[in-house]
């Protein structure tokens, strides 16, 4: 993501159905998370352009 290191770990919890019920991402260091909070921010403020909102490859946003 910008030549920025990261690491992640999701966190799924299932219901009795077995569909998920929730979910926990967790993101260090801070400038990574802080840099994937903007990208996820633009996809969901606009989704239709999600394509346009850059990504681990495409996003222009600086730290």
């Amino acid at each position: 993501m910008l030549g920025k290191d990261l690491q992640g770990l999701d966190l799924l919890r299932f219901g009795e159905s077995g569909l998920v019920t929730g979910l926990t991402v967790m993101v260090r260091p801070l400038p990574a998370a802080m840099t994937l909070a903007r990208v996820v921010g633009r996809r969901m403020e606009d989704p239709k352009n999600a394509d346009d909102a850059g990504g681990p490859s495409g996003d222009t946003a600086q730290p």
